[in-house]
């Protein structure tokens, strides 16, 4: 009897791995959030406690959004020039209405911002810093936000 459970599990453990091989790689598919003008932060407020409770550091990738979900991971590209740069959502901000994301310097350096000191962003979740029941419940979230029209124009 024992033997016959054995060989049950091992048969679909064949059939699972041999289906696995066969599934194709395909890229992440993204969820369009917002366009609007971002512009980058960082010197006055570099090691302060940011709204996720993290210390902020401007060289590491991260955006300050309004709704977004802390952890939730997002690619800006920079419409100007097309320059994209994947960051976490860790702060809230902007301060300026006007604005729709603030990136840290770091962030800012990769899609030619500092400069400017603003641009024209397209902003995209494509995933969240850990997956689990937690990231699940915050995918969810922003897309009730994005469904409600709460961020898309």
């Amino acid at each position: 009897m024992c033997l016959r459970y054995l060989s049950s599990i091992l048969y679909l453990f064949i059939i699972f791995s041999t289906n696995c091989k066969k599934q194709k790689e395909e890229p992440l598919k993204c969820i369009f959030v917002e366009v609007g003008k971002a512009s980058w932060y960082g010197p006055g407020l570099q090691g302060k406690k940011t709204a996720s409770g993290a210390k902020f550091d401007m060289d590491i990738f991260t955006v300050a959004h309004r709704k977004l979900e802390f952890g939730t991971l997002v690619r800006v590209t920079n419409l100007e020039n097309q320059k994209q740069v994947t960051a976490e959502v860790n702060d809230r901000g902007p301060v300026s209405k006007k604005k729709v994301m603030d990136l840290s310097k770091r962030a800012a350096q990769n899609i030619d911002l500092i400069k400017a000191g603003s641009a024209e962003v397209k902003i995209e979740i494509v995933g969240y810093k850990k997956i689990n029941t937690e990231a699940l419940l915050k995918h969810y979230r922003n897309i009730q936000i994005i469904k409600h029209g709460k961020i898309i124009y």
